[in-house]
């Protein structure tokens, strides 16, 4: 029968390797093709041994080897040679570039090193679909996000810079819709029914404009719905639609943080606590919402420590919040959340 086991999370490390790589291909050529210095992007899965596929593009399942979880349970990292992790821009500057896995862990975007743009693959069906144009190295330094909605049906890519501009594609028809004069996401409800984006950037830079702290929130087709002030920090929309999430730290001594809660139309609060992760101080970072109701946010050590205490699940009505066990703390670099979340 097909095997299709979901990404529990896809990370891309910070390796000397690549370092070491960028650092040849500046000096040997400033300008050369291809622009694509590095493909670390991994997935992380669990998969039953001998049931595996050959035929969707990776290997695996056959046998555990040493990579065995308990009885017939394995796991493994899988490397996606075709996914970027790091390009050059121009002769003096490299950026990452993000991959998103879908909440249910089947589908993954990402920016193709054989297509030059970004695509969804969808892993039970070996199927890929565009996501955006042929981007160059300008276009890739305006990347400003990219997004999945919750039930993995929607695809979002956005821009700052010279031409702020959201692309949204739907994944059954491949249909592509620009929204133009929005440079980034504040996420997408299921089905993409709602999406909450910011206000166009400056040419330059891609910093804020006058509208700084503005939540527009559209329809698919590219309404406005809703707009309405809100602060410096990004408000996450919910899954739903119908909620929005901020972290605040404040500039007092004991730098506490706060989570507030606002509904996604009018931007009234809904609901101010106190974030508790630890007893130990630790800054507190925003990921990505889980479910309806909780939101998942990553501890680190305060400005001069390295490392991290790992990812908590934390309950937006409750204010209550636990450790997510079965993440690694020692994965440096860029992680992308898949079904781990929805493991325990």
């Amino acid at each position: 029968m097909p095997f299709d086991p979901p990404v529990q999370y896809a990370f891309a490390p910070e390796e000397k390797e690549c370092a070491d790589a960028r650092m040849t291909a500046a000096d040997e050529d400033p300008t050369p093709p291809p622009f694509v210095t590095c493909t670390d992007w991994r997935l992380h899965v669990l998969f039953k041994e001998g049931q595996g596929r050959q035929d969707i593009g990776i290997l695996f399942g056959v046998s555990c080897g040493a990579h065995r979880s308990s009885g017939d349970e394995c796991i493994g990292d899988i490397g996606l040679s075709d996914a970027a992790s790091m390009v050059r821009v121009n002769e003096s500057h490299y950026r990452t570039v993000p991959l998103q896995v879908s909440r249910d862990g089947h589908r993954v975007a990402y920016f193709s090193k054989k297509h030059l743009k970004f695509v969804a693959w969808d892993l039970p069906t070996a199927q890929t679909k565009a996501i955006s144009p042929r981007l160059d190295p300008q276009s890739l330094d305006d990347l400003s996000g990219l997004e999945i909605s919750p039930d993995g049906g929607f695809f979002a890519v956005a821009f700052h810079g010279a031409r702020p501009r959201l692309l949204i594609t739907e994944f059954a028809t491949g249909k592509t819709t620009t929204l133009n004069g929005y440079c980034s996401t504040y996420g997408m409800s299921r089905k993409a029914s709602w999406i909450a984006v910011s206000r166009e950037c400056s040419e330059e830079d891609g910093t804020y404009t006058e509208d700084e702290g503005l939540v527009t929130i559209l329809k698919r087709n590219g309404e406005v719905v809703s707009e309405w002030k809100g602060s410096e920090y990004a408000s996450v929309l919910s899954p739903n639609g119908r909620t929005t999430v901020e972290i605040h730290s404040t500039p007092t001594e004991d730098t506490d943080e706060y989570v507030i809660t606002r509904d996604a139309m009018t931007g009234r609060p809904i609901k101010k606590f106190k974030l508790r992760l630890l007893s130990e101080p630790s800054d507190a970072i925003g990921d990505c919402w889980l479910n309806d109701e909780e939101y998942v946010v990553k501890a680190e050590p305060p400005e001069s420590g390295d490392g991290s205490f790992g990812y908590y699940r934390l309950n937006v009505r409750s204010g209550t919040s636990h450790r997510i066990r079965d993440f690694k703390l020692s994965l440096d670099g860029d992680v992308s959340m898949g079904t781990i979340f929805a493991r325990d």
